[in-house]
């Protein structure tokens, strides 16, 4: 017989709950106990008192004054009915265990009782019993589901962890992830789908994923951007983070056009950690709308004041276009003045010939000179037989020319102006062969090309140029050698500025370029009002107001180099000469812009000029920088560390690692409009560093989740 039947078949239930512990029972035995038997209410006929001289009747009338009173018909004595349930007293308790008969005190005692711990302990219990015990079975009712929930999360979680990777594969090895013309949707799927699709093949649970509504239909597109987004913002902010542990860094700002030819403007963060100049590239930024110097200001305060640059940025460079380039003199100054230790540099690692150009293009006539000059390298680089042509003729191919490619321009000018007749005689023969009797457009540029070549004006401008390059290429070569010396480029520059004011001011180059190009008077049938004097007249003002410009934006872009003699202390062929005679005015230059200990950097100076050998092999800034940090010696010479990574976070020499160089790469993008894509690519290096830590894929996907409503659930429940 089971517990139950045995509390059925019970004639007492007092009596057997005197002899069984009714909190060792199941829930459905107390369930009955309490809700179908209830509180027994027997009429007993007579109590046994203690005093067997009593003998005392019992009225029924007490189950109404106390309705917490019960009795045992078998021990004809009274009980608490709540005590008897869930009493923990010991045997010894009158109301619980023993049972009460003395009628004549019953008043008095079951007040007393009513008013006990005990008795107020079990009331409640049996007032609660059932609520609490459904509260528990909800409860962990819905922790299950929170469980199984949260188990759910963490498949889709492990599952959108792949299409991360996705993403970062495709950006970082710089491969398309959609095609322009899907049409049929399963041959001719996209990049990113076929990769994905590919590792559904082998993953049941990813192939279920890609299958739902997440990566179906028109959201797969959307899904795409969203996370490339998450990844950038996750990535950049861990820049951020970097960036603002340092002490100091400096800014390179860069413009480019993108395919809409709209103004994007790429600023990348230099500075010095753990023994390696670093650059960072912070994406792209639409300047198309910031025109003036005002506007590209406010724009570089908004993007940049939460990194404290008013006190850590020591170092501005430009290399701007349409956007910047008007703007840089008004600009830098702008920035110095709240932040004063931000010296203007340009980075001598870039071929300076293109900025020059660049202010050069604000001249009409230039403009034009460039444009058709371009003009002759983009004709023969879209054809193999009008190379081959090129090749026969001129014994040698047309060098590539690029807006972003430094060094194009200058090798264009001297390919043009060394091959001019014979380029000529190019354009003949495609005139004239039957090759090329069927290819309109081949005729027709190629006359247009010939036209120029015979054009005065473009003769002229050819000779200017490759004038001004035979100088000035030699001079700005000399800053990709980080060894140089900065008084010796200041004295270059000197001397190249000299001979520029010495070739406006002579007239005997001017002549001679006439001279070379024959300049006569214009044909009549050109309607003009210019004659021959007047003609070299208009050309002598184009031939001055070039020397001026350039004269004036190497002035510009070198202004602060004479600021930067310090950079000198640091030059490893001169130690010897520095200990005999310390360079007393370079060090009080370096204190007057920077704080440092005076003594303790002077004494560390002298240390590493009186033993170069301490430092191995190195002899320049960067291989000093790597050497002392991977010894410890920045601990023993902490002023000289912070010195070395001043010199080197200041952008005027290229780095010694070219992968640090994000300048060069940025160049690259300058038709792709996605910043983000091109923040994954540039920033690759960076990436497989932040992917180690699990804490990566987590903050992206939290980004992912909480950036928009989404219908797959991605955010864990709490389970308490």
């Amino acid at each position: 017989m089971d517990i139950l039947d045995e509390i059925k078949n019970a004639e007492d239930i007092i009596d057997w709950l005197l002899n069984n512990n009714f909190n060792s029972l199941n829930f459905d035995n107390k369930c009955y106990i309490i809700k179908a038997l209830g509180r027994p209410k027997p009429n007993l006929k007579s109590i046994k008192s203690s005093d067997i001289r009593q003998n005392r009747g019992f009225s029924v009338n007490w189950y109404t004054k106390c309705d917490w009173l019960t009795a045992s018909v078998k021990k004809e004595k009274l009980f608490c009915w709540p005590c008897c349930l869930f009493s923990l007293q010991s045997e010894s308790a009158t109301w619980s265990k023993i049972g009460y008969c003395d009628l004549k005190n019953l008043p008095r005692s079951a007040e007393r009782h009513s008013k006990s711990k005990e008795h107020i302990f079990s009331s409640c219990k049996l007032k609660l019993f059932g609520k609490q015990n459904m509260v528990t079975e909800v409860n962990t009712a819905q922790k299950k589901r929170i469980i199984s929930y949260n188990n759910q999360i963490r498949e889709n979680r492990s599952n959108l962890k792949q299409l991360i990777d996705a993403t970062m594969y495709l950006a970082s090895q710089e491969l398309a992830f959609s095609i322009h013309d899907e049409v049929d949707d399963y041959i001719n799927r996209d990049n990113y789908k076929e990769l994905l699709l590919l590792w559904g093949k082998y993953d049941s649970r990813l192939d279920i994923f890609l299958n739902g509504t997440i990566f179906s239909g028109t959201t797969a597109q959307t899904v795409q951007n969203e996370l490339i987004e998450s990844i950038s913002y996750v990535i950049q902010d861990s820049i951020r983070t970097d960036i603002q542990d340092i002490s100091f860094f400096a800014w390179e700002i860069d413009e480019i056009r993108d395919i809409s030819c709209g103004s994007q403007l790429s600023i990348i963060f230099r500075y010095v950690n753990d023994g390696k100049v670093i650059e960072r590239f912070m994406g792209f930024h639409d300047v198309s709308s910031c025109r003036t110097t005002d506007d590209l200001f406010n724009f570089l305060l908004n993007k940049c004041d939460k990194f404290n640059f008013r006190q850590k940025l020591i170092a501005q460079t430009y290399d701007g276009t349409a956007a910047v380039a008007s703007h840089i003199n008004g600009l830098q100054t702008k920035i110095k003045s709240i932040a004063p230790r931000a010296l203007f540099t340009h980075c001598h690692a870039h071929e300076l010939n293109l900025v020059l150009i660049k202010e050069c293009n604000n001249i009409k006539d230039c403009r034009i000179f460039f444009s058709n000059l371009s003009g002759f390298v983009a004709f023969f680089s879209k054809s193999t037989e009008r190379s081959y042509i090129l090749n026969e003729i001129c014994g040698n191919r047309m060098p590539t020319f690029a807006a972003t490619c430094w060094n194009s321009t200058s090798t264009a000018v001297f390919s043009v102006h060394s091959n001019k007749d014979k380029l000529i005689d190019v354009f003949d023969y495609i005139l004239n062969s039957d090759d090329f009797k069927h290819d309109d457009k081949t005729i027709r540029e190629a006359q247009g090309l010939k036209y120029i070549l015979k054009d005065h004006k473009f003769c002229f401008l050819l000779e200017i140029f490759k004038l001004i390059f035979e100088h000035t290429d030699g001079v700005f070569s000399i800053f990709q050698n980080n060894s140089i010396s900065i008084s010796y480029s200041k004295q270059r520059l000197n001397n190249l500025t000299d001979i520029l004011t010495h070739i406006q001011n002579n007239d005997n180059f001017l002549n001679n370029i006439f001279e070379l190009i024959n300049l006569e008077p214009p044909l009549k049938k050109i309607k003009t009002d210019l004659n021959l004097p007047d003609l070299r007249e208009n050309y002598k003002q184009i031939y001055i107001e070039i020397l001026d410009t350039i004269n004036m934006q190497i002035k510009v872009i070198f202004a602060d180099l004479s600021k930067l003699g310090f950079f000198d202390l640091l030059l490893f062929k001169k130690f010897s000469s520095y200990l005999k005679d310390f360079p007393e005015e370079m060090y009080n230059d370096l204190l007057s812009q920077y704080p440092f200990d005076a003594i303790q950097l002077k004494n560390e100076l002298v240390v590493m000029y009186s033993d170069p050998q301490m430092f191995g092999s190195c002899k320049t800034p960067f291989e000093l920088l790597n050497f002392m940090f991977r010894n410890n010696l920045h601990e023993c010479m902490p002023e000289l560390f912070r010195f070395i990574s001043i010199v080197l976070t200041i952008p005027i020499t290229p780095s010694v690692e070219n992968k640090y160089s994000a300048l060069k790469r940025i160049k690259t993008y300058s038709r792709n409009t996605m910043s983000n894509i091109a923040l994954l690519s540039i920033e690759k290096e960076y990436i497989k560093k932040l992917v180690i830590n699990p804490k990566f894929y987590e903050d992206v996907i939290d980004h992912f989740a909480n950036s928009k409503n989404r219908n797959l659930p991605l955010i864990f429940k709490s389970e308490v």
